[in-house]
């Protein structure tokens, strides 16, 4: 099988593997997971007025806004705010499938891939470290131990090393993000997405 992170083949099978899904057996490890971290703060109209998701996953799925939320102006409608409001205070998403337009973000329309720098890193960080630190220092030490790892997230295997190009990562538009590359950024010490924002560098 090839890994989603390097697109090399995963064939050594001597490498620690750790599932974090939301399913994993393993209650440290599934803690790492965006649905079981919260809550949140978030800030989708200023930078002082803050709303409070229960949990990081929907955090980042409702401060999309989709197509159909938007007026003639590009700004979004008061169903948005309702939608996004009743999203925050759940405790599981509804798997409505949205693809945002942009993101609101302290009173600012983000695209997608800027939002990978500006929101979804960010705010899995600092999430991490608030409620999932030991998990996180569980997982550090495995990768410490091994010069690698493969991380399970329910769906794709991912090796983990420090040859990944996460800045070919953040901004290719075709490639799906998720949580497990800003894990792995911090696995391998390379917090990338905190350089400035780069709309050149998009790769569409």
């Amino acid at each position: 099988m090839s890994c989603l992170l390097c697109d090399k083949e995963i064939i050594n099978k001597d490498v620690y593997c750790v599932d974090i899904s939301s399913t994993s057996n393993e209650e440290w490890s599934h803690l790492l997971c965006p649905c079981f971290i919260g809550p949140i703060d978030i800030y989708p109209l200023d930078d002082k007025f803050y709303f409070t998701s229960l949990n990081l996953e929907n955090a980042w799925k409702y401060l999309g806004v989709a197509k159909k939320f938007i007026d003639e102006n590009k700004n979004p409608t008061n169903e948005y705010m309702q939608w996004a409001f009743n999203g925050w205070i759940k405790e599981q998403n509804n798997n409505e499938s949205t693809e945002p337009i942009y993101y609101l973000w302290k009173g600012q329309y983000i695209g997608n891939i800027e939002a990978r720098f500006k929101i979804f890193a960010p705010l899995y960080v600092d999430a991490v470290l608030k409620y999932a630190y030991k998990s996180f220092v569980v997982l550090k030490e495995i990768y410490n131990k091994y010069g690698s790892l493969i991380i399970y997230d329910g769906y794709n295997y991912y090796n983990i090393n420090s040859e990944i190009d996460f800045e070919n990562i953040l901004y290719d538009s075709k490639q799906k993000f998720n949580y497990i590359h800003i894990l792995a950024m911090m696995l391998t010490n390379n917090l990338i997405y905190e350089e400035p924002f780069n709309q050149l560098k998009i790769i569409n």
